[in-house]
Parts: C-alpha cells; sequence; structure tokens
C-alpha cells in the first residue's frame, strides 16, 4: 500500500458521498415540482401528503417554501391553496 493511500481512500470516500447527497437533493426537488406542477384545489389532500414524505431536510423545506411562492405569486389559483 502506498503511503499516500489510505488518505486518498478517504477523500475519495467523502467526494462520493457529497455526489450522493448532491443527486439525492436533486431528485428530491424535481420530485416536489413535479407534485406541485400537479397541484389543484381536488388533489390538495392527496398531493400534501406526498409532499409531506419527500420533505425529509431543513434544505428541502426551504425549497418547497420558495417554490409555492413563485407559484403563488405567478398563479393566481395557488393563492386559495
Amino acid at each position: 500500500m502506498a503511503p499516500g493511500c489510505k488518505s486518498f481512500c478517504y477523500v475519495s470516500i467523502i467526494s462520493w458521498l457529497c455526489v450522493c447527497a448532491h443527486v439525492v437533493l436533486t431528485q428530491a426537488q424535481r420530485t416536489i415540482k413535479g407534485i406541485l406542477n400537479k397541484l389543484t384545489p381536488e388533489k390538495f389532500e392527496r398531493l400534501l401528503q406526498q409532499l409531506l414524505e419527500v420533505i425529509t431536510t431543513a434544505d428541502l423545506l426551504k425549497h418547497t417554501i420558495s417554490l409555492v411562492f413563485e407559484n403563488a405569486v405567478e398563479q393566481p389559483t395557488y393563492c386559495a391553496m
């Protein structure tokens, strides 16, 4: 084993974990956006439950809040919900 191999492996694992976390966050953000695109007053309760299952971190909650706010400003139908 080369002298620097052990620390290289740690760096590689940390990099891999960061990439995996980013991929998971991106997928969750896409899922949230997809749920919000389907949102209507009739589907509100069902889609709310789906949103609550996807939102697992503070970052995802902040992202969801900003998307909801943007949609409410741009589309008047969101204001009622």
